[in-house]
C-alpha cells in the first residue's frame, strides 16, 4: 500500500482490491471479515458497485466493546505528551492521504452509516499507522439504528454519541431508553442555515454568500429569511449580513443558534465549540467544551448499567390520579398535565433570563439569606422525614446556605472567551442559558441536592421546574416558602424521560439514585471544585460568533 503515491487514484483502488472489495470490521487493530454475515453493496455516484460491507451481529459488537475496554487502559495511561505525539502523527498521515479519503467519499453522504463505511475503515487503518494502540478505534458496520442499540446495550460501553439523520437519532434514543447509557446527538437537518440581511449590508457580498452556500450544500435552493431566525426549528447556525458591528453583535446575542457568522458563512475551526439547539441536537462539538462530554469527574463513579422495564409509553400516566397541591405551595402558578400539557405563563422566566448577572447574583444572595433565617425549621423538617440526627440535618442546611452563596458569587464571573482561530478575523465563545430546565431530585440529601442543582441553573439565567424527592418531599415544600420570601421570581420517571425527550430533542443528564444511596449522599457534600464545574457546564450551552476582518 505504501508503494503507491497517496494522492493517486490507484491508491484507493488498490486498497479495495487488497481487501477483495469486501470490507468487514476493524477490531483490535486489524480487519476482520466473517463469512456468515449479511452484506451491503456500496455504490458510487454512477450507481456502480464499489465494494461490499459486512453487517455486524451481537458477537461482533461484543468483540469490539471488549477490545475497546482493554485498549482504554493502555491509551489512558499514556502521558499527555505521548498522546499528543500520536495525534500529531495522525494529523500528518490524514493530510497525506486526504485525496484518497475524499475519493472514497465521492458520493454524497446523507447519513454516516452504510454509505460511509469505506472511509471509516480506511481512517481506522491510518490511525493504526499513526501509532494509536490496537483496540482504541474499532469499526463495525450495519444498520445505524439497530446496530447503535446493540452497541449501547453492551455493558462495556459507557457513552454513546450519534451524528446523522433526525428520525434515525430519535429511533436510536428510544431503542436505548432504560439501558442507563448517556447519549448526545448531532443531527443533520438538510444543512439549513438562517440568513438575516439588514439594509446596512453589502448586498453583493450577501447574495454571493447565499449562492455559494446553495451549491456548497449540494442543494437546488437555499432558504433566505429576512425575519427573526428564532422562528426556525433549526438551531445549528445563522448568518448575519450588515456593516454595522453593533447591530451584528446585538442580533447574534439574541439568536438561539450554536454558531453565528457575521458577513460570512460556513466558517469552522476545531478550537471553537459548535452546539446544536432545538432540533439540531444536543451535542457540543469542538473546543475545550466539546471534550467535557467525553470526560467524567474523578470523584464520580461511572453510570451503572440497567435493563429497561416493560413500559407502554402511550398509556404511561393516564391512569394516575390527580394530586392537588395548595396554590400557596406552587411557585410557578402552573397547572401540569402529565402528557405534555403544561399550561403556564413563562414571561417571568424569560425576564429572569434577560437579567444581568449582577442582578441574578443579588437575588441568589437574598435567597441564601432567607434560607439561613429558616435554618432551624428546615433542619427539623429534614430530621423528621429522613430520620437522621438533628446535627446532621443542621450540617445539610448549613452546606446548602454555603452552596447558594458560592453560586451567587460565581454568577457574574463565569464568562466566555476570545480564542484565536487560524483564519483571519476574530471569534467569540460565550455561555448562554439553556432555557427552561426540568429537574427530578434524588432521595439522598433532599435539601442539599435541591440547592446544588437549583443554584447553577438559576445563576446562569435558566428557569427551573423541579420535582421533589419521591421519598422525602417535605424539605422541598419547606424550601418553597423560602423562595417566596426571596426576590427570585415565580415560574422558576428516568426511563420515560429517555424515551420522551427525543421529540423535540432535549438535553438529559442522568444520575444513579442507587449509587448515591450507597454513598450516603457523599457526592452532594463533596467540596471538590470539579463538582461545581460539572454543574455549571450542565446549565449552559455555548455559542460561537465569527467576525471576519475586511
Amino acid at each position: 500500500m505504501n508503494d503507491l503515491l497517496p494522492f493517486s487514484v490507484s491508491f484507493s483502488q488498490s486498497w479495495l482490491v487488497k481487501h477483495s472489495r469486501v470490507l468487514g470490521f476493524f477490531i483490535d487493530g486489524k480487519f476482520f471479515s466473517p463469512a456468515d454475515r449479511q452484506t451491503h453493496d456500496v455504490t458510487d455516484s454512477k450507481a456502480a458497485v464499489v465494494c461490499s460491507t459486512v453487517c455486524a451481529k451481537d458477537e461482533d459488537v461484543a468483540s469490539a466493546a471488549s477490545s475497546a475496554a482493554g485498549a482504554f487502559k493502555t491509551w489512558s495511561e499514556l502521558s499527555c505528551y505521548q498522546r499528543a505525539k500520536v495525534l500529531l502523527k495522525l494529523a500528518s498521515v490524514l493530510q497525506r492521504h486526504s485525496q484518497c479519503v475524499s475519493e472514497l467519499c465521492n458520493a454524497v453522504i446523507v447519513v454516516p452509516g452504510k454509505t460511509s463505511t469505506l472511509p471509516a475503515l480506511l481512517l481506522a487503518q491510518l490511525f493504526m499507522e499513526a501509532g494509536i494502540p490496537a483496540g482504541v478505534l474499532n469499526v463495525v458496520s450495519g444498520s445505524e439504528a439497530s446496530l447503535g442499540a446493540k452497541v449501547a446495550q453492551n455493558p462495556q460501553v459507557n457513552y454513546l454519541t450519534y451524528s446523522g439523520r433526525q428520525h434515525t437519532g430519535e429511533a436510536l434514543a428510544k431503542a436505548v431508553a432504560g439501558w442507563g447509557v448517556p447519549m448526545s446527538f448531532s443531527l443533520s437537518l438538510s444543512s439549513v442555515c438562517t440568513f438575516i440581511i439588514f439594509d446596512s449590508a453589502d448586498l453583493n457580498s450577501a447574495v454571493d454568500g447565499v449562492i455559494e452556500l446553495a451549491f456548497k450544500k449540494k442543494r437546488d435552493f437555499c432558504n433566505l429569511w429576512l425575519c427573526i431566525g428564532n422562528h426556525s426549528p433549526y438551531g445549528q447556525a445563522a448568518s448575519i449580513w450588515t456593516e454595522d458591528l453593533t447591530l451584528a453583535l446585538e442580533s447574534a446575542k439574541s439568536l438561539c443558534v450554536g454558531s453565528v457568522w457575521v458577513n460570512c458563512h460556513s466558517v469552522m475551526d476545531p478550537a471553537l465549540p459548535l452546539c446544536g439547539r432545538r432540533e439540531s441536537g444536543n451535542c457540543t462539538d469542538g473546543g475545550r467544551e466539546g471534550l467535557y462530554q467525553f470526560l467524567r469527574p474523578s470523584h464520580s463513579p461511572s453510570f451503572p448499567r440497567s435493563s429497561p422495564s416493560s413500559i407502554n409509553y402511550a398509556d404511561l400516566g393516564s391512569a394516575a390520579s390527580k394530586f392537588m397541591i395548595p396554590e400557596r405551595f406552587d411557585p410557578s402558578r402552573s397547572t401540569f398535565f402529565f402528557k405534555y400539557k403544561i399550561v403556564t405563563e413563562l414571561l417571568c422566566c424569560y425576564r429572569w433570563m434577560k437579567k444581568s448577572p449582577t442582578a441574578r447574583s443579588q437575588s441568589l444572595y437574598s435567597l441564601a439569606d432567607s434560607l439561613d433565617n429558616r435554618r432551624q425549621d428546615l433542619a427539623v423538617s429534614i430530621q423528621t422525614q429522613t430520620g437522621i440526627s438533628l446535627e446532621e440535618a443542621e450540617k445539610e442546611v448549613e452546606l446548602s446556605v454555603s452552596r447558594l452563596t458560592d453560586w451567587a458569587a460565581r454568577c457574574d464571573k463565569e464568562q466566555g472567551g476570545t480564542p484565536f482561530p487560524p483564519q483571519s478575523g476574530s471569534a467569540l465563545s460565550t455561555p448562554e442559558a439553556l432555557g427552561v430546565l426540568g429537574v427530578i431530585l434524588p432521595n439522598s440529601k433532599p435539601l442539599l441536592s435541591l440547592v446544588s442543582l437549583l443554584g447553577p441553573a438559576v445563576a446562569m439565567g435558566n428557569a427551573v421546574i423541579m420535582v421533589p424527592s419521591e421519598k422525602y418531599p417535605l424539605p422541598a415544600l419547606e424550601f418553597i416558602q423560602v423562595l417566596q420570601a426571596s426576590d427570585i421570581p415565580g415560574g422558576l420517571g428516568c426511563q420515560f424521560l429517555q424515551y420522551s425527550c427525543v421529540s423535540p430533542l432535549k438535553r438529559l443528564w442522568l444520575h444513579c439514585e442507587e449509587e448515591e444511596e450507597r454513598e450516603a449522599g457523599r457526592n452532594w457534600t463533596s467540596s471538590n471544585p470539579s463538582l461545581q464545574e460539572e454543574l455549571w457546564r450542565k446549565a449552559v450551552v455555548w455559542k460561537s460568533i465569527w467576525i471576519p476582518t475586511a
